[in-house]
């Protein structure tokens, strides 16, 4: 799994070389079916960019990497109260 931007970037350019088609996944439980992937593509996790770069309380806004949980961004943001209220089968990783 890509933990760079380069390392993303290398990955992309190589399938777009190669006509390869890819589907971008970052850390959801896949239940609402938002990265399917293609039957002669490459699926390209990013669940290792996972930083929440900033969460700004005043606006209830959070800027985040695509791997970041919505459990994680709560977690982060409970002391002040807010939550993201993901479902119940979200706030857990697929089997």
């Amino acid at each position: 799994m890509p933990e760079t931007d380069a390392q993303v970037a290398a990955v992309l350019k190589t399938c777009f070389d190669m006509g390869v088609p890819v589907v971008a996944r970052g850390a959801g439980t896949g239940l609402s079916g938002g990265a399917m992937p293609h039957a002669l593509g490459v699926t390209l996790s990013l669940a290792k960019f996972n930083k929440i770069l900033k969460l700004d309380k005043r606006s209830r806004t959070a800027v985040v990497q695509c791997g970041v949980r919505n459990l994680a961004i709560s977690e982060a943001a409970s002391p002040w109260a807010c939550t993201t209220r993901p479902t119940r089968p979200a706030r857990s990783p697929a089997p």
